[in-house]
């Protein structure tokens, strides 16, 4: 990727501080709001305490806290986040929140100030006013307040359950232990987000054909949830995907690219905001496909035929009337879809000469794989070694090489969840590719995954190491008839 490149995609789309590659600060929910919301609690009721809950310091301290919220919100994503109390931690949105052993004890003041109440959860939705935060302060003192005093025990409780402000939420959820979320059956958590995006989506491609309101802002809670498993679990999705429950569907492609797509943009160090905004505008950059539009006869990509079947797209697009970044980055990556990453684009709709965009040349990597091994657009499907070899051999001409070489080491040489046999004469399956960073200083570990033998021994051989260097996989099989799918042995 040249500097000149990288400098014209960041003034293409400045405002959306997308393309800042190298950083790696995780802005997740729980690590960022986690403990600064429970500091901000203990610290506006320890001044209610002294002053008074009406007092001016209150009230001060009320609207910073409204001004702060507000700010959190605007550079997320997530339009609500819902704060869940028990008796060991506290959850974001059935996340735990881990504090550092210094403001561990804030937790348990918090923890004990709700639950005492019989209260466990809490729901902020964006817009928090100061007012409300007022009202909050006012409650609990009050409830604090009757606690002192037993022949009030029905007014402590009425104080907090009868509670109702536009923003701010408290319930007393039923007695589920959020804590069973940290050891439950991690796939199975990664087989619902799987299949309720392919559910989500599809819904979003019915509506998309009948109404230009359809909007796929309903699916980005699917896909926060996902990028909450990306770093330890990414080779599960990849997995599924590999499974092809459901094959030669638009809404599975588009559900597959956006996975994909993600996948690379975590490489290059980007954000959680960014990664979902990635996953959610590579949902729709294929909307010709979605609605079925007939294409020109012949179409060389990159070619002015091929450009106008792009242009169609932008305009189904555009009269959606969105104007929010992720809009923008769709219409930007469906301008700019199939054409070379290193050439310059048709200038039909730019003012100015430009190369396609980062997010358009990652895009371009994950549909092209993924319409390979699905067998779309009247493909023969390919086994993914060879639709990952498609891909190299047009590596530095169509595909950008660096995003090609990352996309490569995401899915390994063998994916996971494809069977495939073994010089020793056995078959097995592909459980974890090799370390990515391992597979780009040494090239050699590159086809040496992680199997799972299939002899009934559920042996794994980690073919990256030295021991096992004497074997290695010789070819990508399918299953037959009579035996059960491999990668349903392995995730269910």
């Amino acid at each position: 990727m040249s500097q000149h490149s990288d400098t014209q995609d960041k003034a293409r789309l400045q405002a959306t501080g997308f393309l800042k590659e190298n950083r790696q600060t995780d802005h997740t929910l729980t690590k960022v709001l986690g403990p600064k919301i429970i500091t901000d609690i203990l610290r506006i009721m320890h001044t209610a305490k002294i002053f008074g809950p009406e007092h001016s310091h209150v009230k001060q301290i009320c609207h910073e806290l409204s001004t702060s919220m507000a700010e959190a919100f605007e550079d997320r994503i997530e339009e609500a986040f819902t704060l869940q109390f028990t008796d060991a931690n506290i959850f974001i949105n059935g996340q735990i929140v881990k504090f550092p052993e210094a403001e561990f004890t804030r937790s348990v003041m918090v923890r004990s100030m709700f639950i005492a109440q019989s209260i466990n959860q809490i729901k902020f939705l964006k817009g928090v006013e100061a007012s409300e935060w007022s009202a909050l302060v006012q409650a609990l003192s009050s409830a604090e307040a009757a606690k002192q005093n037993q022949a009030k025990k029905t007014a402590k409780i009425a104080s907090l359950e009868t509670f109702d402000q536009p923003h701010i939420k408290l319930r007393a959820v039923s007695l589920r232990n959020f804590e069973n979320l940290a050891t439950e059956d991690v796939r199975s958590q990664i087989v619902e987000i799987y299949a309720g995006l392919m559910v989500k989506c599809a819904q979003y491609f019915e509506q998309l054909k009948t109404s230009s309101n359809a909007s796929a802002r309903f699916m980005k809670r699917l896909i926060q949830r996902a990028t909450d498993y990306f770093a330890d679990y990414r080779h599960v999705f990849i997995g599924l995907i590999n499974l092809k429950v459901i094959q030669h569907q638009d809404f599975v492609h588009a559900v597959n690219t956006a996975l994909y797509s993600m996948f690379i943009a975590q490489e290059l160090g980007l954000e959680r905001t960014e990664l979902v905004r990635i996953g959610l505008t590579a949902i729709t950059q294929d909307v010709d496909r979605i609605l079925h539009q007939e294409h020109e006869d012949v179409q060389e990509v990159g070619d002015k035929s091929h450009f106008k079947t792009n242009m169609t797209s932008v305009t189904v697009l555009s009269q959606m009337g969105s104007t929010d970044v992720v809009s923008a980055l769709r219409l930007v990556t469906t301008y700019e879809r199939g054409f070379p990453y290193n050439k310059p684009l048709p200038q039909d709709w730019y003012s100015e000469e430009f190369r396609p965009h980062l997010l358009s040349r990652l895009v371009e990597i994950a549909r092209h794989y993924d319409i390979l091994i699905q067998g779309l657009d009247e493909n023969t499907p390919l086994t993914p070694d060879l639709a990952l070899q498609t891909l190299s051999q047009q590596m530095g001409r169509h595909y950008d090489p660096r995003l090609t070489k990352l996309f490569i080491n995401v899915i390994g040489i063998y994916p996971v969840g494809e069977m495939v046999l073994l010089s020793s004469g056995e078959k097995a399956i592909v459980v974890k590719s090799p370390n990515i960073t391992q597979a780009q200083s040494n090239k050699s570990i590159a086809h040496r995954p992680t199997v799972k033998l299939l002899n009934g021994s559920n042996q794994l051989i980690d073919l990256a190491i030295e021991s096992n260097h004497n074997i290695h996989i010789v070819e990508i099989v399918e299953a037959t008839e009579d035996e059960q799918h491999p990668g349903a042995f392995f995730f269910f």
